[in-house]
């Protein structure tokens, strides 16, 4: 969900735990291992719609607003398959698009930033980190549930700036450390993960939000009582 009056990209789920172990994760998703080369694609129109499939019959599943930039990695009569920047994909009818440049294979070029990561305290009871970057680059979050619970940030094709370390001891009551790896190849990217303080019987509310104005994405946990 994107307001253009706040400038704020707001997604919400829960994590719920038993034995401080993650059973679910709505809005799962595991990172796209389907890095072809495409077109980036410019949007030029005040607002058009993605769908399932490429029809005008197909469903919406999400829209995009002029300026946004998608890569296109296939086509079909006059619909584009595209990728977005956090990963998904679907179809949008060419007439949407201005075509910049061909991109490279995933993992040939860097063109996000992660600037700083810092964690804070919120007054609401929950604890927050807050990665500053050069541009809207929101990564793909999700659950690991083996071991001891976890929240993983995946920044694709994005690099880490100058004095961010690889461990950030937090000693917060939720989040308990932040470990950052880097992986490079096909599949490059940034990784970022929480480490929660095992809670039994106990939920988490996760609340990821990106502020494209600032160029800052958020990710605020707060444990919730367990219904």
């Amino acid at each position: 969900m994107y307001s253009k009056h706040t400038g704020i990209v707001v997604f919400i789920f829960l994590l719920s735990f038993i034995g401080g172990v993650p059973k679910y994760a709505t809005g799962e998703e595991k990172p796209d291992q389907n890095n072809q080369p495409g077109w980036i694609m410019t949007v030029n129109v005040s607002m058009g719609n993605i769908r399932s499939g490429p029809t005008l019959t197909s469903p919406v599943i999400g829209n995009l607003r002029k300026g946004d930039k998608v890569k296109a990695i296939g086509e079909k009569d006059k619909w584009y398959k595209i990728r977005l920047q956090r990963g998904q994909t679907g179809w949008a009818h060419k007439s949407l698009f201005s075509r910049t440049h061909k991109s490279q294979p995933a993992g040939t070029g860097i063109s996000g930033q992660i600037k700083e990561i810092r964690f804070e305290i919120v007054p609401e009871g929950g604890e927050m980190v807050i990665f500053r970057l050069n541009g809207y680059y929101p990564p793909k979050t999700f659950a690991i549930d083996e071991g001891r619970p976890r929240v993983v940030c995946d920044f694709f094709d994005t690099s880490l700036g100058a004095g961010i370390g690889r461990l950030l001891k937090t000693k917060g009551e939720i989040i308990q450390q932040i470990r950052i790896n880097l992986y490079k190849g096909p599949d490059s990217r940034v990784r970022v993960v929480f480490d929660l303080v095992s809670q039994e019987n106990s939920d988490y509310e996760i609340q990821p939000m990106f502020f494209k104005d600032e160029n800052l994405y958020t990710l605020t946990v707060k444990r919730v009582p367990k219904e």
